[in-house]
Parts: C-alpha cells; sequence; structure tokens
C-alpha cells in the first residue's frame, strides 16, 4: 500500500537524515599487510555448491523458482557460472540483481495491523542475486580472518561465534574488573534500523585500508552499494 512505502522511506530518512553530512573518515593510514584486489573465478564445482547447499527461499522476482532451479542446476551451471563469474570479473552487479520484493510484516502478531508503524519491510532479491553474495562473502570472510582483520571481540557475523559468546565476553571483563576492585559501567547501544545508518563511503574506505582493492573494490563501491 502506497501509506506502507511513504512510512517505510520516511523512516529511513528520519533515521539517516542526522548521518547525511559529508563524513571525512579518521582512519590512521597504515599499510595493508594484505590485499584483494580481485575476486577469485569460481569453477563450475563452486557454483554448484552454492546453489545447492542453501535453503531455497523463492523470490517472486525469479523467473524460474529456486527449487525448480536446484533440481535442473547440473544443466544451467554453464550459464550459471558465466553469469557470476562475469559480475566477479566486471566489479558489476546487473540492475535486475539489485531489484528486490518488499513486503510488509507485523513485527508481532499481537500488534494492530492498521497501524504502519507496526510493520518492517523485509526485502527479497533474485536467487542468483543471493548466490553472488555468497561467493563474494566466502571470499571476503577468507581474507579477514587470514589476515586477522576483524574486531577479536565481534561476535555477530561470525562462524563459531554468537550472542552467548558477546555475553560471555562482557561477563568475563566484568568478572576481571570485579576481582581487581575496579568499577564497570556497561553502555549499551541498540540503535533503530541499524543497517540503514552505515555510512556507504566510511565502510567503502575501511574497506580499502584493509586491502580491498581493484575489482574487488569496484565491485562493493559501484556494484553493490551505488557508491
Amino acid at each position: 500500500p502506497p501509506s506502507l512505502l511513504t512510512h517505510f522511506e520516511g523512516k529511513v530518512a528520519t533515521i539517516r537524515n542526522p548521518f547525511t553530512h559529508p563524513v571525512t573518515p579518521h582512519i590512521p593510514h597504515t599499510e595493508p599487510i594484505a590485499t584483494l584486489s580481485s575476486f577469485k573465478i569460481l569453477e563450475d564445482s563452486d557454483v554448484l555448491q552454492l546453489v545447492t547447499r542453501h535453503h531455497a527461499t523463492t523470490c517472486p522476482l525469479d523467473p524460474i523458482p529456486s527449487a525448480v532451479l536446484q533440481s535442473i542446476s547440473a544443466e544451467l551451471l554453464p550459464y550459471m557460472s558465466s553469469i557470476i563469474n562475469t559480475s566477479l570479473i566486471c566489479g558489476h552487479v546487473p540492475a535486475a540483481f539489485k531489484t528486490a520484493r518488499v513486503t510488509p510484516l507485523l513485527k508481532k502478531t499481537s500488534l494492530d495491523p492498521s497501524d504502519d508503524r507496526n510493520y518492517h519491510p523485509v526485502s527479497l532479491l533474485p536467487f542468483l542475486s543471493k548466490t553472488i553474495e555468497r561467493a563474494v562473502f566466502n571470499q571476503l570472510s577468507v581474507f579477514l580472518h587470514q589476515n586477522n582483520l576483524l574486531d577479536p571481540h565481534q561476535s555477530s557475523f561470525r562462524t563459531g561465534h554468537s550472542t552467548e559468546t558477546a555475553l560471555l565476553s562482557v561477563t568475563e571483563a566484568l568478572a576481571t574488573a570485579g576481582a581487581s576492585s575496579l568499577s564497570s559501567v556497561p553502555i549499551l547501544l541498540d540503535p533503530s534500523a541499524a543497517f540503514d545508518m552505515v555510512n556507504h563511503k566510511l565502510l567503502i574506505s575501511t574497506l580499502a585500508e584493509m586491502g580491498i582493492s581493484g575489482t574487488a573494490l569496484s565491485w562493493l563501491r559501484r556494484g553493490y552499494l551505488l557508491v
């Protein structure tokens, strides 16, 4: 409905407005210990693994239901490999792969469905778009982990880490401080629509300082984030 579209757009604009002024990244320049200037070209076996080993969530924008695509993936493998590798080589993401089907869902079933504020948007991207994302994610993760570029205290979006490891880390820090007769004051921050608050220019600058460059950075900057 138009009212929901207006609500979602207005909410994001309101959240981002305080952060729209130009931000100069205050990142001390250091020479990266390693570089990732291009993404590795995927073999057909790599693509087949990406396509078949993930839950098939069908997007209405997909010309073929993802479950059907997975069942005939062997026949379509050369074409899917070509699409994915062309994107990685050129540092470009097709416009169709950045178009999502947005569905409004109630935050809780007990909330009033007539109030637009009780909904949050859920975006469904085409299946091949998510497949390319996973290909890039896998290579970026390997690079960041092998070169110890992630904050050691980061618990989210890391294999083997969760809210439990975050809680254990905080508990240990508090216990250590208490044993040394020190005072501790936890500062907890839970921003609304956190992903909408990410400054893309600052994110790209940070990745560049970490050693991401060339077509790899171009894929993220111009192809994916449009910075």
